[in-house]
């Protein structure tokens, strides 16, 4: 699907809009046409999870593209070319010339005298991917097989939050790039309780990620990777852990998203990489290695003692040249003892005056509760 792009003409360059699809006509194949209307209360939040930016209800942006109907354009360039150019980010970037450079003739054409933008294009196969799947809910693939019976589009799939997991990993897979740790069997079907009831994602980008979930922070420390995501009405919980972070040393986070694999509904660690960070989760990431890891250890590696599971995981980490990290959220448990080393002073300062003032806190809400 790289000879698919896509443009948006928000509400505001509707003055221009009959001018710019006979150009687009004249110079694309046009696989769809799609006017598309998103909920006066939602605009905002829907145009922050697109734009991925954190702006106020009638920000420039929001007045530059106006909050009425705007018009989807999906289309296919037989030939497209790419070649670098600076884009408004201020960067150069590679981007096919040909949807590139029209999409610069219609800004002209519609932009306010501020320079405020009110059209919006994909420069690439990637871009697309992400801004289709976010607006329509499909994939380019399922978008190009299905438009026909497409009269109009709504809020974006999760705005109002998600019908089943099932749909939720696959808006999350065209947007992003990600694996799902751990503690995935029964998944999408049935969501797990208890002590791994949390969904443990590993992404490229946690904004877009939470971005394309909807997700919502559930603490108010930016350290932290829990988030909140409806579906289905209920609240579910996501760690969101990203390239950079250490939850892992970097490099094998890396790894483990490029080696990830298709389960069907959401893309899991290879054998490898699953057995090896789950022990590096048990062993590291915890005071001690629960009962069903322990037992599912001794399945995998033969042995279900502390001491030589830590050899057996050493041997990995020196084999690959990683290394044991100190997770930038502090509420990542580090275990020294089987890290070889201590955690990082400045870290280790900061986390156990973290967890005296929640203790505290706990304790006194118990108090009161008793009172």
């Amino acid at each position: 699907m790289d000879d698919i792009f896509l443009y948006i003409i928000w509400n505001k360059a509707y003055v221009k809009k009959a001018e710019i699809l006979d150009d687009l006509k004249a110079s694309f194949e046009i696989i769809k046409i799609v006017e598309c209307t998103w909920s006066k209360e939602l605009f905002t939040e829907n145009l922050n999870r697109f734009y991925g930016e954190k702006l106020p209800s009638g920000s420039f942006k929001e007045k530059a593209c106006g909050t009425g109907p705007f018009t989807l354009v999906v289309l296919r360039d037989p030939d497209p070319v790419y070649e670098k150019r600076k884009t408004t980010r201020g960067i150069f970037e590679t981007v096919n010339i040909h949807t590139f450079d029209k999409k610069k003739k219609y800004r002209f054409w519609t932009n306010d005298d501020k320079g405020h933008n009110c059209i919006h294009g994909t420069n690439n196969a990637d871009e697309t991917r992400h801004d289709l799947t976010f607006i329509s809910g499909l994939s380019p693939e399922d978008f190009v097989l299905k438009c026909a019976d497409l009269e109009k589009i709504g809020d974006p799939a999760g705005s109002r939050g998600w019908k089943s997991l099932e749909e939720l990993f696959y808006v999350l897979g065209n947007m992003s790039e990600y694996v799902v740790l751990r503690n995935f069997d029964g998944l999408p079907g049935k969501y797990e309780t208890g002590i791994h009831s949390d969904i443990d994602i590993l992404c490229d980008d946690r904004r877009l990620a939470a971005d394309a979930l909807n997700a919502k922070k559930a603490h108010k420390n930016s350290r932290r990777s829990r988030y909140a995501v409806n579906v289905a009405g209920e609240t579910v919980y996501f760690d969101l852990r990203y390239t950079g972070d250490d939850y892992y040393c970097k490099e094998w986070e890396k790894e483990i998203l490029k080696s990830r694999k298709d389960k069907g509904a959401f893309f899991v660690p290879d054998d490898e990489n699953f057995k090896y960070s789950l022990l590096y989760h048990a062993l590291i990431q915890k005071k001690k290695i629960a009962s069903d890891y322990r037992e599912r250890f001794k399945r995998i590696f033969g042995t279900d003692s502390p001491e030589e599971l830590a050899k057996l995981l050493a041997a990995f980490m020196k084999e690959k040249g990683y290394t044991y990290s100190d997770a930038y959220d502090y509420s990542v448990f580090f275990n020294k003892k089987y890290a070889g080393r201590s955690m990082r002073p400045g870290k280790a300062v900061i986390r156990s005056i973290r967890f005296f003032i929640y203790g505290s806190l706990r304790r006194i809400k118990k108090a009161a509760g008793r009172g």
